[in-house]
């Protein structure tokens, strides 16, 4: 059967967190969605966590999708795991991004017309060693979080970062768009041609889509209860291109563009190449 939601995990040569992220994807309270790992050019390690996975939780449906590593193409990688996606619902997830069980069900009020904007809770550099060192643990107790924010070691707790109850859609500014956590309708997505592949490097990719989907009439929204994600510390990206991917954002921001200029439609299906 085809599922309601497509989750898009994007992944670059950092197994470790992607093992975490796929255990949470393991204990959704809403089961009914594919998993597509949007590779942008790791090596054979990723391949080996995928089967490893699909071993320890049988019941999660895991397809990969790679490209080449040409440097940093976040954008083509979540373009080329659409194409080989099948929900109605997108949703995208970074794979240092740990979902909690409602994550799935928190963007069930992504439909046509209304993207989905979550949370995320930052870990300490010494909080995510701990966390990594149980990646298949079943959750984290109320002690673990309370001890760790007292501590510093993170800048939230995670089960108090929803603001809004599943009644609740006020329109948000395109800023609350987070890459890491978003969820985007098929029809929406094609109507704006998907993420600019324009954007190279890092930044601004996230930012480029929401702005492009309220041109197009899109309603920006909070994601539903649960959907806040447990982000792993990790060094700062090489910021080298962000003037540039900067520039292109004002150029959009201005011109009230709603297609990418570089997006989903310049890619030939043929290139695009899944495991399962």
């Amino acid at each position: 059967m085809t599922p309601a939601t497509s989750v898009i995990v994007s992944t670059y040569r950092r197994e470790d967190a992607l093992l975490a992220v796929l255990a949470g994807l393991a204990r959704q309270s809403d089961p009914d969605f594919e998993i597509v790992v949007a590779d942008d050019g790791s090596g054979p390690e990723t391949a080996e966590v995928l089967e490893r996975a699909r071993h320890e939780w049988p019941d999660l449906a895991i397809r990969h999708v790679r490209q080449e590593d040409e440097g940093f193409r976040l954008a083509r990688a979540r373009n080329l795991a659409v194409l080989a996606s099948r929900g109605d619902r997108l949703v995208f997830l970074d794979g240092d991004c740990v979902p909690r069980p409602g994550f799935v069900a928190g963007h069930r009020r992504c439909r046509p017309g209304r993207a989905t904007c979550g949370r995320r809770c930052l870990l300490s550099e010494s909080a995510t060693a701990t966390w990594l060192h149980t990646p298949t643990s079943a959750g984290r107790s109320a002690w673990f979080w309370c001890r760790s924010r007292v501590g510093g070691e993170v800048n939230r707790l995670p089960f108090l970062a929803d603001p809004w109850s599943a009644s609740l859609e006020p329109a948000l500014s395109w800023t609350r768009f987070r890459g890491m956590n978003h969820g985007v309708h098929r029809d929406d997505y094609l109507a704006v041609d998907g993420n600019d592949q324009a954007f190279v490097g890092w930044g601004f990719e996230d930012s480029d889509l929401a702005i492009r989907l309220r041109n197009h009439g899109v309603r920006l929204v909070p994601a539903g209860l649960g959907s806040t994600v447990i982000h792993l510390w990790h060094r700062e990206a090489d910021r080298t291109l962000e003037g540039e991917n900067l520039s292109r954002l004002e150029d959009v921001r201005k011109s009230g563009r709603i297609r990418a200029t570089e997006g989903l439609s310049s890619i030939e299906v043929i290139e695009v190449a899944t495991t399962e």
